[in-house]
């Protein structure tokens, strides 16, 4: 998954792959004839971890390893909000597992992350967002790290009173996956999210709701 994938709850994949070769993974190359030859087909010198002259730098790992460990690659197959670092807007999706992402992007794993989603894809956030980030690219686009969703100001709600956000998140889901339309259901999960931060009519046009 690339930055560029990712939109607002849904995402357009372009069928490009990665063969993830993490030294934690500790794969046996011989086990894999197709993908060592592959990989040859690039060069053994370029592909060695020997530091020598147009190798790659010097690391402990095996010549057809990544460089770095990866030791977190099981949060992949995990349930995980994914949004893009960079963009002209803010963008949000949850994946059941599916993707690893490349390093235009950042992944959430835990408890509570369909509530999460329809916060983090709200006006209120956009709003937010736009208020108190200050990084920012040389086009105007802004940048989202890690740093600026964990300040994000997120309303604690017991999770008997999260499943009515968590029901509208499954339906817009489903209809995404269906090709179908979603706005009017998006519309309803916004109005919801205002209510949460008691946000008057005025406010609520500040935001553009």
């Amino acid at each position: 998954m690339r930055g560029r994938d990712i939109k607002k709850y849904s995402y357009e994949f372009a069928e490009l792959y990665l063969i993830c070769t993490f030294p934690s993974l500790k794969i046996d190359i011989e086990k894999y004839p197709a993908v060592k030859a592959h990989l040859l087909a690039f060069g053994f010198d370029r592909l060695d971890q020997s530091g020598k002259p147009n190798a790659r730098k010097k690391t402990h790992n095996k010549w057809f390893e990544t460089q770095d460990s990866i030791s977190y690659w099981e949060d992949f197959q995990k349930e995980k909000i994914i949004w893009k670092i960079i963009g002209n807007q803010l963008a949000f999706l949850i994946d059941e597992g599916s993707f690893i992402v490349n390093n235009a992007c950042y992944i959430l794993t835990g408890k509570y992350l369909k509530y999460l989603l329809a916060i983090f894809n709200s006006p209120v956030i956009k709003w937010y967002s736009d208020k108190t980030n200050k990084n920012k690219t040389g086009v105007g686009d802004v940048q989202i790290g890690e740093q600026n969703v964990v300040l994000f100001p997120i309303p604690q709600i017991l999770e008997k009173k999260q499943k009515s956000f968590t029901d509208l998140v499954n339906e817009i889901l489903m209809k995404k996956s269906q090709g179908e339309d979603t706005q009017n259901i998006e519309n309803q999960i916004d109005i919801m999210v205002c209510d949460l931060y008691n946000l008057t009519q005025e406010e609520r046009k500040i935001i553009g709701l």
